[in-house]
Parts: structure tokens; sequence; C-alpha cells
């Protein structure tokens, strides 16, 4: 587990690098074989995993700098939450999380100390560690509006909420039963569903958000590159998104126009609670006539109240507000699939 020791001296202790790759950059094949990442990174130990199980709350922080050639340097050192000096790890295995603005969280375990003669961070079979980070919902993904004939990547946003509005980190969204078409034309670099599956598998940011990256169209539609009119219709692919859920899986079907950036939306409710001399109530419960599903307003008395990605339409929904006192408004609206329908103001006497 982390010790202090104080010697060597912090200002001597030699670098170890581990390389960081930005897989998504790979797998389009620019930016060169092994890629950099973008932006900042953050490395936190959140446990030992070796030789006695710990895990730290909070995380420590590890002094790790990245260089533009794609390498964490790690000197074995680390700040507590709050604090700026600088302690040194003491011999253990690590479970290691890199997070970024741009990427999904990545993780690694980091032996220390290493041999002396060891310039690169191995693993417990002493071969370098390369960390591919995945893009998150932040990543400055490809420019769909640059692709001639709808035959550049596409790509599906959306985020993942709790009843009340509250994202909902650490969820996995998935394109269900999704192909590639074989065999590719020629004219393109082969590639294989196992080796794009980990783009079509996102896990949802501290925000709830995620975004899937689907390649080029040809890797999964057949259509013909020249279009048979002079001004065809935009082309189609049925794709089903699955979100896993804490309940359950849930399955959205959609027609998502190839090459793309497209929104994958949520359905929710949104209003305020007010006092007749228009004050915010916090506090008030809202429950509507569609589900079980309820939130309260917050203490500037707005409130959200999010549906499961497959709601259906429902016309005329009873919206109830209810103060803690018992004092009961309602109001009615229609539930619009993908859409956010704003309520009245509920407005207390």
């Amino acid at each position: 587990m982390a010790a202090v020791n104080s010697s060597p001296p912090l200002a001597q202790r030699r670098l170890l690098a581990l390389s960081v790759i930005d897989s998504l950059a790979q797998a389009l094949q620019v930016r060169g074989p092994y890629p950099a990442p973008f932006g900042a990174m953050r490395c936190e130990a959140v446990a030992t995993v070796a030789p006695v199980a710990t895990a730290y709350d909070p995380p420590l922080v590890l002094c790790a700098n990245a260089n533009a050639s794609g390498y964490l340097l790690f000197d074995g050192t680390y700040t507590r939450p709050g604090t700026a000096t600088r302690q040194v790890l003491g011999p253990a295995t690590y479970q290691v999380r890199v997070r970024s603005d741009y990427y999904q969280d990545a993780s690694f375990n980091l032996i220390w100390p290493q041999r002396p003669d060891q310039t690169r961070v191995v693993d417990a079979a002493n071969q370098p560690i390369n960390l591919s980070l995945l893009p998150g919902a932040n990543y400055p993904l490809p420019d769909t509006t640059l692709s001639e004939l709808q035959l550049g990547p596409t790509v599906l946003r959306g985020a993942a909420r709790a009843a009340n509005g509250d994202p909902l980190p650490g969820i996995v969204a998935e394109l269900a039963n999704f192909a590639f078409v074989q065999p590719l034309p020629n004219d393109i670099p082969p590639l294989a569903l196992a080796d794009w599956q980990p783009f079509l598998q996102p896990t949802t940011d501290a925000n709830g958000a995620w975004a899937i990256v689907l390649p080029g169209r040809r890797y999964y539609d057949a259509t013909a590159e020249v279009p048979p009119t002079n001004a065809p219709m935009p082309l189609q692919h049925a794709l089903t998104v699955r979100v896993h859920y804490p309940q359950g899986n849930i399955d959205r079907a959609e027609n998502v126009p190839m090459g793309t950036d497209y929104a994958v939306r949520n359905t929710a409710l949104r209003g305020l609670a007010l006092s007749a001399r228009q004050i915010p109530i916090g506090g008030v419960r809202i429950a509507t006539s569609a589900s079980a599903a309820a939130t309260v307003t917050r203490a500037d008395g707005a409130w959200s109240l999010y549906f499961p990605l497959d709601q259906v339409a429902v016309p005329n929904v009873a919206v109830t507000a209810t103060l803690p006192t018992g004092a009961v408004l309602a109001s009615n609206v229609a539930l619009v699939p993908k859409a956010t329908v704003a309520v009245p103001t509920f407005i207390f006497p």
C-alpha cells in the first residue's frame, strides 16, 4: 500500500514511460500508427490489488506528465486531493485509472517499484503496457459534414438519465445486432467488426453522455456509391441502440441518416413550481399518470422527469405536483417520444 518514503529525493527520481494511444485515430489511420491522445490526462491510484487489496477513497493523484509523443511519464510520486505535498508510492501493485475530458476512463495495473533498468511501465509478464483510450462524448469526432455521398463516419449521441434527470455514469450503450457488409470493396482497406466493436459500445461519462461511432458506410451498407439520380433521397440505415440501465436493458430503433451526426433524444417533461408571489418552491413531488416514475423540484423550483428510451406517445398525461403539506395541483399535457415537453408552471396559492 502507499507508504511515505523519503529516499531517494523526489527531484532525482527517474521516470518511467507508459504508452497511451488514441484508439479511434489509430483505427481511422490518421496521425500515424501510434497517435497521441488530445488534451490533459489525470492518473489516479484507486486501489492496491497486491499484496493486500486496499481501496483509496478519495484516490491518490499520481504525478504524471504527458509528452507530445504519446507517453505518460511517472516518477512514482503522488499527492492527496486538496494537498500539494508529494509522497512516494510504497511497494505494491496499484490499479490506476486514467481520466480525460475527451476519452472514456481507462485503467491498468502499475507494479511499483519496477526494475532500475526499465524505462517503460510493464505488466506482470514484463511486457510494456500500451494503453488505448476510447473516445468519449466530448471527443473531437470526425466532421460528418465533410463527407460526400454519405460515405463518411456516422456518429450517434445520447445521454443516460435517471427519472429525475440526474446523469447515469458508467452505463454501457451499444448497437444491437449490428453487422458489417462482406466482402468489402477492393478500393478500401479491410475492417473486421471485432476491430471496430469498441467504438460501438461506449460507456457513459460523468454527465451520462455517450457517443457511438460507425465507420464509413461501405463497411455496413451495400448501396451503390454513385446515386442513380441527380437528387437522391438521403440514405438511412435501421439501427437499434441498446442502453444497459441498472433496471434492465432498453432498446430503441432508429432510422439513422448515414454520414451524419445523429442525436438519440430522450423523452421528458419539465417545468416549475412557484408560489403566488413567484418564489420558487423546492421539494415538490412531481408524478404522472404515464408511469410510476416521479421526481421533486430543486431549490430553484425547476424539475425534470425522464422516461425510458422506449416510451410511447401518450396524448393526455395527468401531471400532479404535491407539496410536503399535501396540497396538490394538476395539469394535462401530451407526452411526445424523443422530445422534452414543457408543463405549465404550477403556482401554489
